[in-house]
């Protein structure tokens, strides 16, 4: 064999040993990279804390909502808002006196079924059109006022009457902490009565 055909034999091998020593290394590279794809640690899971609370409860919102539904059926004044079973149950005072009760779905806000008139008499819508006409202070504002003095409480009932010859606006509340309140707002000047605790039924 001659001379050059030697040293290109050699420089044919030095090559070849070359490209498969970077041909390993990439190769290797590559598995290492997929090793610690596979090893990466997983997502940690999202911490209940950072989801948000549940909904405080039933406020002046709600109440709103429900008299502006009744309102839309029945023209006249909302003396009163009872919650029950997922319906609100709303009294409108006309403007005769005549009392009406419509019932609201506390879900759509629609009203329920077809409202109803009080048989009441003369004298019963005079008594009901006076303590309309006295209320200074509306149902959406006293709502507002017994939400200020709970704001984590649920609002279960918000009706318009006399307390000693004062009419005010009278609602019962469930506080956060499970116990029980009554709060009269003076449907005057709308100020706040008496905030009250009561203490929880044991019969």
């Amino acid at each position: 064999m001659g001379e050059n055909t030697k040293k290109h034999a050699i420089r044919a091998a030095a090559f070849a040993a070359a490209l498969f020593t970077i041909t390993a290394c990439g190769s290797g590279g590559a598995q290492n990279t997929a090793g610690l794809a596979v090893q990466s640690p997983a997502t940690p899971p999202a911490d209940p804390s950072d989801m948000g609370s549940p909904s405080a409860g039933v406020g002046a919102d709600d109440i709103k909502k429900a008299g502006e539904a009744a309102l839309a059926a029945v023209e006249g004044t909302v003396t009163g808002l009872d919650s029950d079973n997922g319906v609100w149950k709303v009294t409108v005072i006309g403007a005769d006196g005549a009392e009406s009760k419509v019932r609201v779905d506390a879900m759509t806000w629609k009203v329920v079924g077809t409202p109803s008139a009080e048989a009441d008499d003369e004298a019963e819508k005079a008594k009901h059109k006076a303590r309309a006409e006295a209320a200074k202070t509306t149902y959406t504002d006293a709502a507002e006022k017994v939400a200020a003095e709970y704001p984590d409480g649920k609002i279960t009932e918000l009706s318009l009457d006399r307390d000693n010859g004062t009419v005010v606006w009278e609602a019962d509340v469930s506080a956060a902490d499970g116990t029980k309140a009554k709060v009269k707002i003076n449907a005057d000047d709308g100020s706040v009565v008496s905030p009250s605790a009561e203490p929880e039924s044991t019969g």
